[in-house]
C-alpha cells in the first residue's frame, strides 16, 4: 500500500470529522478498505511464494530417514542363532544440476508472474479511484441540490413575508398570499427531498469506501459551493493522452508482464523430455552392526537422466503453454483497443460535459435577470405574481441544471483519469 495514502488516511482518523472528507481522503480510505485491493494483494502474496517455490528447485535436499525391520526366525540364516532385527538411520544429500538452464527459467517466470500481481493491485486501484470519485461528485451533486433549494425556499418565504406586509396593507388581494405560502410549501417539500438525497448520496459514498453506510459523512471540497466557476481544466491532447494510457494503464503492464511469464513457463515445459543431471551423497549408520557389515557407511553418486519417450504427455503440455500465450497476447491486444476506446469516449465526455457546463451557466445568468426584472415590475405594479413565480422557478431548474452539469464534468474528468491509468491530467494553460 502507499505510504502517501497510509499518511492522509491517518491525518483523516484524528482530524477528519472535525475538518470534512477531502476527495483524497475519501479515495486513501477507499483503497486501504477495498476488498478488490486486500485480494489483489492476497495473490501477490501468494505469487511471492511461487517465486520462492522456483528457488528452492535450485536448491539442495538434505532428508533424514530411519528404518527399523524385524525378521521372522524362518528368516534367518541357519538353525543357529543370528541377528533378529536391523535398525539403521541415513542422511541424504541431492543437489540438482540446472543442465540445461530450466529452473533458471522458471525463476524468470515466476517473478514476471509475480510482476504481473503487482500490477494486478494497480488496476484495482484505478478502479476503486473512480468509483470512489463518482460517489464523492454525487454527494456534491446532492448538496448542490441542496443549495438551490434552499435559496428557492428562502427566496419564497421572503416574499411571502413580504406579500403578507403588502396584504395588511391593503396593497395586494389575498390571492397573492395564498400563491406565496404554496410556493413555500412547495419549496419545503423540495428541500427536504434534496436534503434526503444527500444522505442516501452519502451511503453510497460509505459503501464505495468499504465501510458502514451509516458512518457520518461530511465533505470538504473546494467545489463546494455550486455558483463559484472554479472547476479545473486540463488540456486535452488526444494524441498524448492516448499514449499515456498505452503505456500507463495497469491492465496493460499486468498482460506484459503475464505474457513474458507465460513464455517461460513454455520453455519450462519443454524440459519433461530434456537430460537431468543431480548429484547425490548418503551417508548410512546402522546399529548393531554385525561381525560382516559396517557400522557406518558413505556413497557419493551423479545421475544423469534422459528421458526417451512419455507418451506424448510433455508434447500436450508444451501445446498448452502455448495456448496460454495465445490467449494472453489476445487479451492484450483486444485491451488495447477497448483502452483506445475508453479514452476517446471519455475524451468526448469530458467536451460535452464543459460544453453543457457553459452553456447552463449563461442560462443561470439569463434566468437570474430575468428574475430581477419581473421582481422589479411586480413591485412598480407593472407586472403580476405568475411572473415572479415562473422567473423563479426558471432559476431553480436553471441551477439545478448547474450542479449537474459540475458533476457531470467532474465525473468525465474521473473517467478520464482511469482511462488513462494516472491522476495527472495536463492543466489547461491560463
Amino acid at each position: 500500500m502507499k505510504l502517501g495514502f497510509s499518511v492522509i488516511a491517518l491525518s483523516f482518523a484524528v482530524h477528519g470529522f472535525a475538518q470534512g472528507l477531502t476527495e483524497d481522503e475519501a479515495i486513501s480510505i477507499g483503497i486501504q478498505n477495498s476488498f478488490g485491493v486486500k485480494a489483489a494483494a492476497s495473490q501477490l502474496r501468494q505469487a511471492k511464494e511461487r517465486t520462492n517455490q522456483a528457488l528452492g528447485m535450485l536448491g539442495f535436499r538434505l532428508d533424514g530417514q530411519a528404518t527399523y525391520e524385524r525378521y521372522e526366525p524362518s528368516r534367518l540364516m541357519g538353525s543357529g542363532s543370528g541377528q533378529s532385527d536391523s535398525k539403521t538411520a541415513s542422511l541424504a544429500f541431492n543437489y540438482p544440476i540446472d543442465l540445461v538452464g530450466l529452473r533458471g527459467k522458471a525463476i524468470r517466470g515466476a517473478r514476471s508472474n509475480e510482476s504481473a500481481a503487482e500490477r494486478g493491485i494497480d488496476v484495482e486501484e484505478n478502479n476503486t479511484k473512480e468509483s470512489i470519485r463518482r460517489a464523492y461528485f454525487n454527494v456534491l451533486r446532492a448538496e448542490w441540490q441542496v443549495q438551490v433549494q434552499t435559496g428557492a425556499h428562502e427566496a419564497a418565504e421572503a416574499r411571502l413575508k413580504n406579500a403578507q406586509t403588502l396584504y395588511t396593507q391593503g396593497a395586494i388581494a389575498r390571492f397573492d398570499v395564498l400563491r406565496y405560502e404554496t410556493e413555500v410549501s412547495r419549496a419545503q417539500s423540495s428541500l427536504e427531498s434534496a436534503n434526503n438525497q444527500v444522505l442516501l448520496a452519502k451511503q453510497v459514498l460509505n459503501q464505495a469506501m468499504s465501510r458502514d453506510v451509516a458512518t457520518p459523512i461530511e465533505l470538504a471540497s473546494p467545489y463546494a459551493d455550486v455558483r463559484t466557476d472554479n472547476l479545473p481544466r486540463y488540456t486535452l491532447n488526444e494524441g498524448a493522452l492516448l499514449q499515456q494510457a498505452l503505456e500507463n494503464r495497469p491492465e496493460l503492464t499486468q498482460l506484459e508482464a503475464l505474457l513474458k511469464a507465460r513464455e517461460f513457463f513454455t520453455v519450462t515445459e519443454r524440459g519433461g523430455l530434456l537430460p537431468s543431471l543431480n548429484l547425490q551423497a548418503l551417508y548410512l549408520h546402522t546399529f548393531d552392526a554385525g561381525a560382516f557389515s559396517r557400522e557406518n557407511a558413505v556413497t557419493f553418486g551423479i545421475t544423469l537422466s534422459f528421458p526417451i519417450w512419455d507418451s506424448g504427455i510433455t508434447r500436450a503440455r508444451v501445446a498448452v503453454a502455448k495456448e496460454d500465450e495465445v490467449q494472453t497476447r489476445l487479451a492484450a491486444d483486444r485491451t488495447r483497443l477497448s483502452v483506445s476506446l475508453e479514452v476517446q469516449s471519455a475524451l468526448v465526455q469530458v467536451r460535452n460535459s464543459l460544453s453543457q457546463l457553459n452553456f447552463v451557466r449563461k442560462t443561470v445568468e439569463l434566468q437570474s435577470e430575468a428574475l430581477r426584472l419581473a421582481e422589479l415590475r411586480y413591485s412598480a405594479g407593472e407586472g403580476i405574481l405568475l411572473d415572479v413565480t415562473t422567473a423563479d422557478s426558471d432559476l431553480r431548474t436553471a441551477l439545478g441544471a448547474l450542479a449537474s452539469a459540475r458533476s457531470d464534468y467532474l465525473t468525465a474528468i474521473a473517467s478520464l483519469k482511469r482511462a488513462i491509468g494516472s491522476d495527472n491530467l495536463p492543466p489547461a494553460n491560463p
